[in-house]
């Protein structure tokens, strides 16, 4: 009903452009402003033409796509059928796995614990010595270091590499130009 008023619509506009044009063209020659009643008349009549084709329906489309849609949500609930009974068996296997998982979380976590526990006692007067609260923190401090210098290094090799070529290139040159 919306569609058939949209076109109706549609057709009274194009009637009415069509009209001006018409006055237009008997009135004076055509302009650039001639041009512009052209384009909207030509967008209408595309307008329009959509809205037809989107009215034309055959009931025997609509009953195809009816049974398309009815197989695709046939076909959609078999999977979920599937999946369901899958979780479902699957579901006390992952609980196992996970309580296994979980206990083995909780075993390293009292390893860990246990191993921090040795090396505070036996870096704990070397800790004291260079004012740190474990080895674990003078070890994060120096890992960090370490990285910062071998990056340093790594961009003087890259640099001390260039200015060298560089100085080859230069010398080449100035050999040639000699």
């Amino acid at each position: 009903m919306r569609k058939q008023a949209n076109g109706s619509g549609l057709k009274k506009l194009k009637e009415k452009y069509t009209q001006e044009l018409q006055e237009l063209n008997k009135s004076k020659p055509k302009d650039k402003g001639d041009e512009g009643l052209l384009e909207n008349l030509a967008r209408l009549n595309a307008q329009l033409g959509v809205s037809r084709d989107s009215l034309v329906c055959p009931l025997s489309d609509t009953a195809d796509y009816q049974k398309e849609l009815q197989s695709r949500l046939s076909d959609l609930k078999g999977e979920l059928k599937a999946k369901t009974t899958e979780i479902e068996r699957l579901g006390p296997d992952l609980k196992a796995k996970s309580k296994a998982v979980d206990a083995i979380d909780s075993k390293v976590d009292k390893l860990e614990t246990t191993v921090n526990a040795a090396d505070d006692g036996v870096f704990k007067a070397f800790c004291k010595k260079i004012k740190v609260a474990s080895i674990r923190e003078y070890e994060d401090v120096q890992l960090k270091m370490m990285s910062e210098e071998n990056e340093k290094m790594a961009e003087f090799v890259v640099q001390q590499n260039r200015i060298g070529h560089q100085y080859v290139s230069s010398s080449r040159v100035t050999e040639r130009g000699l």
